[in-house]
């Protein structure tokens, strides 16, 4: 479901022209990776816990969900077993420190390895703010500043 929503921003960078196609080919391979897909489902289970729970019990659920996959992607590394949850790379102790701050903690898991490329967290946040209510990516001129920037070499004809 997440990967799908990201895949609507990336057709959409598309028909603005703001994305070459073989620009959004890459991005769309990058969201085909399991691991990345683990991280949008955390990402995802992160903004309900905090739409769930109000402060400070958000935070304090953020941080446990965190910290839970923490340790066992740690004992399966200790024990040999295989990592199905993203291990270490998805949950690090940088989306546990932002896990734990009000509010922003929601969007944590960006802070992933599989997230932080660029590309993938300007979509993200592009896209989240396109899809609010009362036409607030235009009013805060959200293109302007997440939207890859069209260049004339770049864009479709």
């Amino acid at each position: 479901r997440a990967v799908s929503f990201l895949q609507e921003g990336i057709t959409r960078w598309e028909e603005e022209g703001r994305i070459t196609p073989e620009k959004a080919a890459d991005v769309r391979a990058s969201l085909a990776d399991p691991v990345v897909a683990v991280a949008l489902e955390h990402l995802g289970a992160h903004m309900m816990i905090s739409v769930v729970f109000r402060f400070p019990f958000g935070s304090i659920v953020r941080v446990l969900w965190v910290l839970t996959f923490m340790v066992r992607a740690a004992g399966a590394v200790v024990t040999r077993r295989p990592i199905t949850t993203g291990g270490l790379d998805v949950h690090n102790p940088l989306v546990l420190i932002w896990s734990a701050l009000p509010g922003i903690g929601l969007i944590a898991y960006i802070f992933s390895r599989p997230l932080l490329k660029p590309v993938l967290m300007r979509l993200a946040l592009d896209q989240a703010i396109h899809s609010m209510p009362f036409r607030l990516y235009e009013r805060i001129w959200a293109k302007r500043w997440l939207a890859p920037s069209v260049r004339s070499g770049e864009v479709r004809p």
